[in-house]
């Protein structure tokens, strides 16, 4: 690369930098054509929900009205209503609040696993959380971030936040909401805290970097947990305001550089690390109350989930790491042995009998983004074969009855439904029981006497322990519905044990079908969780939450204290880091049954939206662009204005994209003002001006074949492009008629196995891209590429090698150029030859994780490298019209640099060095090559 182009790619990445952002990830049309919706208009919010879920819709609405100005009034500036799409065929729950464009999603099925984010009505603790996030948007639209947003649009006012705002106060904020305001959200729930509590029971002291920016090769609790410490603490020791003055003055940039900083210095009078290590160490002190120190080794270890044993498999259990996808394990006379890899799952749950196991694997629909299913997969433990035998269900945690002729399973789908479902060991459904009272299930169990136990959560989040009687569709409860969280049931003949929320832990019970008392089950404790008990004749087995990740414990008989526990045990609603003056507050207990008006909303309202302006320079061109998105993203539109610097031109145009059908349909035109050239024709040679008109549509078909371990993508997209030159009445008798059009088919496939977090690629991936250019009119030409990448085991996990493969033809006539795509041998300078190929082979390996930063401003995760080889031949034409093959290898070594920008943004920067074994024909001196490799495509929407 020339020294200017690295000084243009420079300022281009500083200006991306500057300007770009983190954005929440969205499905570009996925909803089926046949989708229709209906809408309810508040002051508050435009709900948008599929036909069906009305009595949804109507709740989320009334929780809404009944939180608008939270307790203390913290945040109470005026809100803009908010167009908030209720998604209920997703099995991903999840939600999220974005500007460009101003809108949310909530994903309504709940999570398989209550004790992450707790037994609220779903949509209550979403509506809940999400809307703070509105409150907050409202809130920092001020100062520099308002005129950010007068600038540049929505995402100008994104822009203004991201930078003013740390991640962690938007998230521990937006937790601290659906706390105080309900009689649970997680910071009362006993597993939020257990990362924190790790790391102290492990004397790990982490860097305040380290703990912002996460670690590849230590377990590090994220922004959410970080945030609601900080934010929480804040809140109770320097009152309601407190954040709401911070925050205000961070988002107004009323103080320059690092105004979060300053303005945490000007309301408490301590430099920023201080209040943030004054605040660990009390939240230290309210969190670790036993004395416990974990022995641990020194990195992330991996996590055992799950654990389940027998007299002939021994102890299984899912098992994953750092370097390692999940994946089920088998531990039998001190041998281990894996079984199998995991499919792409949501839950780790999973149940054994004999030789077969059973679990709830993911898999997406082949088009449209916003459906997906949870189906049931039966693994044989002796051969490794697999089969599916439920399609397009929903069924979570299925568990084996004790013959292995029928299984259970907790079904929650579309719509808010839920029930226990009974299946043969076929995937037959045999009962569905119904459902009258609106119970959640989770981890439902056979009982000896063919009736099923299952942990339920009811509409007021809730959570019991109920006996299904299968012949009468009737409930026992055995344990009554308190505010606990409870889950992880296992039967052993009349004894049930499973974990639940107890005085601030996680811990270990048991309870009979005759006797009905509750017992504590007490051995050494600590101040994490103990998950996933499993009794197996005097022995009870179960994974505790540690430094170093979920790790099995057993636990004999001697060890073991059964003790009764009483009353005090449905009424514990301990609240670790809640301010006082907000207890009670419980806001959901009191929402109105209110019925608000329903109408139909149209797809098409709104379609072009257009939200936010968008500069993008990549010199020579300046180009600035007017962005549009519907609210259900199924039309993303752009008007642009371009100037190139070279020839002094100018652009205007338009491109749209519309996903609301099968294939996606692209349409864009642009008209250039002020084109030069230069015409050579025999003796003339004269200086041509003219305007250019290009057009273009096109049709782009997205198929998810996602299954099993594997994530596969296949993109068949077909365009037609014209262009029309307008010369001036003398240039048009010389040029005379110089309209062409072209047509361009492109077909990309990728497919990848599951990669593991210090994984640099999958393990196992492929792709290929092949494309095909055809001149249409005036000229005839062609040029088609076709490029493979097979990436492969290297010596260890976290090594791969990557074989790489390119052939390009293309016709020698005179005639516009075609776009040019093919990998050329690093180190050259790339030339578009009539024929070409090209192989190489790469060895990625990882030096180093340092885990270092620097001002909070770049932070240093991870050194890499690669060493190449590149083999490109090129039919070359020569002086006097000789053409041959010329070959253009090299070999090299790249150094990436994995780091994330002021806590935020992951960026990888490399540098390549390239040792050129032929000469280069079309620039550049030497034989050695350096080149600055960048990230050029951080604003990709």
């Amino acid at each position: 690369m020339s020294k200017s182009k690295q000084v243009k790619r420079v300022v281009y990445f500083v200006f991306s930098i500057l300007i770009g952002q983190m954005v929440e990830a969205q499905v570009f049309g996925g909803f089926a054509p046949s989708t229709r919706w209906k809408q309810i208009q508040t002051e508050k919010a435009q709900i948008i929900f599929q036909q069906g879920n009305d009595t949804m819709a109507q709740r989320v609405a009334a929780v809404l009205d009944q939180i608008q100005q939270p307790a203390g009034k913290t945040m109470s500036d005026p809100v803009r209503s908010i167009p908030l799409i209720l998604q209920d065929r997703t099995t991903i729950p999840n939600a999220y609040v974005g500007l460009g464009p101003y809108r949310s999603e909530f994903f309504t099925i709940p999570p398989a696993d209550p004790f992450g984010l707790g037994s609220l009505h779903w949509p209550d603790q979403l509506t809940l959380h999400e809307y703070r996030h509105v409150q907050q948007f409202a809130h920092f639209n001020r100062g520099g971030s308002k005129w950010l947003g007068w600038l540049f649009g929505e995402q100008g006012r994104a822009l203004g936040n991201a930078l003013t705002v740390p991640d962690w106060f938007f998230e521990g904020d937006a937790v601290w909401q659906e706390t105080v305001l309900s009689k649970q959200g997680r910071g009362r729930l006993p597993y939020f805290f257990n990362g924190y509590r790790s790391l102290w029971e492990a004397k790990k002291n982490y860097s305040w970097m380290k703990l912002r920016n996460g670690s590849l090769r230590d377990y590090v609790p994220d922004h959410y947990q970080l945030g609601y410490l900080i934010t929480a603490a804040g809140y109770q020791q320097y009152g309601p305001d407190f954040w709401k003055e911070v925050t205000a003055d961070a988002a107004a940039m009323r103080r320059g550089f690092y105004p979060f900083q300053q303005a945490i210095h000007k309301y408490t009078g301590n430099e920023y690390l201080q209040f943030i290590d004054t605040v660990l160490q009390r939240s230290e002190q309210v969190l670790r109350p036993i004395q416990f120190e974990q022995k641990t080794k020194a990195h992330f270890e991996g996590d055992q989930l799950f654990p389940q044993r027998s007299e002939d498999q021994g102890l299984v259990y899912v098992g994953s790491s750092y370097d390692q996808i999940p994946r089920f394990m088998q531990v039998r006379d001190a041998q281990v042995r894996v079984l199998r890899d995991r499919d792409v799952s949501l839950d780790a749950y999973f149940s054994q009998h004999h030789k077969k196991l059973v679990y709830a694997s993911f898999r997406p629909h082949i088009r449209w983004g916003n459906t997906n299913y949870s189906e049931l997969q039966i693994l044989d433990t002796q051969t490794g074969e697999q089969k599916r035998i439920t399609r397009k269900s929903y069924y979570f945690a299925p568990s084996w009855d004790q013959s292995g002729a029928r299984m259970v399973a907790a079904e929650s789908g579309p719509r808010g439904q839920h029930h226990l479902c009974v299946l043969d060991s076929q995937g037959k459904l045999l009962q569905r029981i119904p459902n009258p009272s609106g119970y959640v299930f989770n981890y439902p169990q056979f009982l000896p006497n063919g009736n099923i136990i299952s942990a339920v959560r009811d509409p007021q989040g809730r959570m019991a322990i109920l006996q299904t009687d299968l012949a009468r569709n009737s409930y026992v409860v055995l344990v009554p519905f308190c505010r606990q969280v409870m889950g992880h049931l296992r039967v052993q003949n009349d004894t049930i044990v499973f974990t639940a929320t107890y005085r601030g832990r996680d811990q270990l019970f048991a309870t009979t079908l005759t006797g009905g008392r509750i017992y504590l089950l007490q051995h050494q404790q600590g101040n994490t969780g103990d998950y996933h008990p499993f009794l197996h004749r005097d022995s009870l087995y179960f994974t505790r939450f540690t430094a170093t990740g979920m790790r099995i414990q057993q636990v004999g008989s001697g060890e073991l204290e059964w003790l009764p526990v009483t009353e005090s045990f449905l009424r514990d609603t301990t609240a670790l880091l809640v301010m006082n003056q907000f207890e009670g507050s419980d806001r959901l207990a009191t929402v109105p049954d209110t019925l608000y008006p329903i109408q139909p909303y149209r797809a098409t309202t709104k379609f072009f939206n257009f939200h936010s302006w968008q500069p993008l320079i990549d010199d020579p061109d300046f180009t600035l662009s007017l962005l549009g998105e519907n609210v259900l993203n199924t039309f993303q539109s752009e008007l642009f204005v371009r100037y190139n610097r070279n020839e002094r031109f100018t652009q205007l145009g338009f491109r749209g994209q519309f996903g609301g059908w099968f294939p996606w349909v692209q349409v864009g035109s642009d008209f250039t003002f002020g084109r030069t050239g230069v015409f050579r024709a025999d003796s003339i040679t004269r200086r041509v001006d003219w305007n250019e008109w290009n057009s273009r549509a096109g049709l782009t078909v997205p198929l998810n074949l996602s299954k099993g371990r594997y994530i596969t993508q296949l993109r068949s997209n077909l365009q037609w492009v014209y262009a029309k030159p307008y010369f001036n009445d003398a240039d048009k008798q010389l040029l005379g008629d110089r309209n062409y059009s072209y047509a361009l088919a492109q077909v990309l496939f990728s497919n990848q196995i599951q990669r593991a977090r210090k994984q640099i690629f999958p393990r196992w991936a492929q792709t290929i891209q092949t494309q095909y250019y055809h001149m249409t009119q005036r000229y005839t030409g062609y040029q088609w590429l076709v490029s493979a990448n097979l990436y492969m085991p290297g010596i260890t996990t976290t090594q791969h090698l990557v074989v790489q493969g390119a052939v390009q033809d293309r016709d020698q006539r005179v005639r516009p150029s075609f776009t040019n795509s093919f990998p050329f041998s690093r180190g050259y300078q790339a030339a578009n030859l009539p024929n070409m190929y090209r192989w190489a082979i790469n060895y990625h390996f990882p030096i180093c994780y340092p885990d270092v930063g620097f001002g909070n401003i770049v932070y240093l995760q991870r050194w890499r490298a690669n060493v190449y080889y590149d083999d490109t031949r090129a039919l070359v034409s020569f002086v006097g019209g000789v053409q041959g093959q010329t070959a253009f290898r090299s070999v090299g070594m790249e150094w990436y640099a994995d780091t994330k920008w002021w806590n935020q943004l992951p960026l990888s920067i490399g540098i390549r060095y390239a040792y050129l074994l032929d000469a280069d024909l079309y620039g550049g001196n030497g034989q050695h090559r350096f080149e600055l490799v960048l990230p050029v495509n951080i604003l990709s929407r």
